[in-house]
């Protein structure tokens, strides 16, 4: 009965019901009220144990429990705080860079190399650290993350395995395998070059297309050699140099001079870099001078006898342009001329429009030409002019006509004097 007890008493179902009097604190549950204060039965799990994290000793550093404490001393909160202060602050072995003080960041690093635990460092836990700090061990950590406002840091974020920071994505890609179609070279590399390929691509199909079309349905037949009947088997010549050749050595031999052209040069001596002491020609000047006189000398005897020299051709230029350009009398300037055309104007204006003639109404009679063929303007057309009109004047076919005035009142109409209407005429 007591082995019953005992196992009804230790089953998970019955653990949390015990009495008050058998209290268990690796099985206690924190109770849970409502909010009108009623307590919440917790119902055990059948997946979790009961039991709560006392079930398992825990191990507590030794600084936590410091054996200098007396609990008579410690008796009220304040001086509890201000133990565990005291005991919170770190150790003068943890000052890494020989500064006198012990920030954050030397803390966090000095408790890495604390590898007992005991809250200081020993002289190979703190040479371990310093020569770390020299490899560069602060950079594989990352600082200042708890900042915040305009002097926080960057983004960081951890994703795949890798850490991204400052929005820089680039480490992911190696967590992904690589792509098969990345080894293989691509043909073009942009837009412009892959619409350019298949342009290219698509005239070379249809070039090639339209040449087996072409050698398929022929154009043209081939149509076989016809011989000329002027074609010659044996010519003389069988290219124009050859003719143009043969004219030229003709006109050569024409006019006196070796059909084939030789080369003036002196080719009897070879040439040579050896010093001579008393050359045929000294100077450059001298050598151009008897070039020139020999070929004046062979002009002179087999060239043409109207031959004549560039100077007297350029002088005979000059002289015939200043025969054509200039008068027998003195040359005259801009102003003499443009003085001598106004003064010559005046005088014919004078001479023409100064006298003038007035008709019979009072008018200037119209001018005619000075030449005597063109006074007479209207006989040069033969269908118009008539030597002997029915008319000898504008005056009598006027009078002819049925509508108008009688021909004595048509004849005084010249000489009439016309008064105003309304004015009046004296009689005496």
């Amino acid at each position: 009965a007591m082995k019953d007890v005992t196992l009804q008493s230790n089953s998970p179902s019955q653990s949390l019901f015990k009495s008050q009097s058998t209290f268990n604190p690796t099985t206690h549950q924190i109770p849970r009220y409502t909010v009108g204060g009623q307590q919440v039965e917790v119902k055990p799990s059948l997946k979790k144990s009961p039991e709560n994290i006392l079930k398992e000793p825990i191990r507590l550093p030794e600084w936590w429990n410091p054996v200098d404490i007396n609990e008579s001393t410690l008796k009220t909160r304040t001086k509890i705080l201000q133990k565990y202060k005291e005991t919170n602050v770190a150790d003068p072995s943890y000052d890494l860079d020989g500064d006198g003080m012990v920030s954050a960041r030397e803390y966090f690093l000095a408790k890495r190399f604390d590898m007992d635990q005991d809250g200081k460092l020993n002289a190979e836990e703190k040479q371990k650290a310093v020569h770390a700090l020299k490899e560069v061990y602060e950079d594989l950590f990352y600082w200042n993350l708890e900042r915040g406002g305009a002097h926080r840091g960057k983004r960081l974020i951890q994703m795949r395995g890798k850490i991204i920071e400052a929005e820089d994505f680039g480490p992911i890609q190696d967590t992904y395998p690589t792509h098969p179609l990345t080894k293989k070279k691509a043909l073009v590399s942009s837009l412009p070059e892959l619409k350019l390929k298949r342009k290219m691509d698509n005239i070379a199909d249809l070039t090639k297309k339209k040449e087996e079309w072409d050698k398929a349905n022929p154009a043209t037949m081939p149509i076989p050699f016809a011989r000329s009947e002027f074609l010659i088997n044996n010519p003389l010549h069988t290219t124009k140099a050859q003719i143009k050749e043969e004219k030229r050595a003709k006109a050569r031999e024409f006019n006196g001079i070796s059909p084939q052209a030789t080369d003036n040069k002196d080719s009897l001596k070879p040439l040579t870099l050896n010093y001579i002491p008393d050359p045929q020609v000294k100077t450059r000047s001298e050598l151009l001078k008897s070039i020139k006189s020999k070929k004046m000398t062979d002009l002179s005897q087999f060239g043409d006898a109207k031959h004549m020299h560039y100077m007297d051709r350029l002088q005979k230029r000059e002289d015939g342009w200043h025969r054509l350009n200039h008068l027998p009398e003195d040359g005259l300037t801009y102003k003499q001329i443009v003085e001598k055309r106004k003064r010559e104007m005046v005088d014919h204006n004078m001479k023409t429009f100064a006298n003038v003639v007035v008709g019979v109404h009072g008018q200037e009679l119209p001018k005619f030409s000075e030449d005597d063929h063109k006074l007479t303007y209207w006989k040069l057309r033969d269908e118009f002019y008539n030597p002997c009109p029915s008319n000898t004047s504008r005056l009598e076919y006027k009078q002819q006509c049925k509508y108008w005035a009688k021909p004595d009142e048509i004849r005084l109409a010249d000489v009439k004097e016309m008064l105003p209407v309304g004015e009046p005429v004296s009689t005496t």
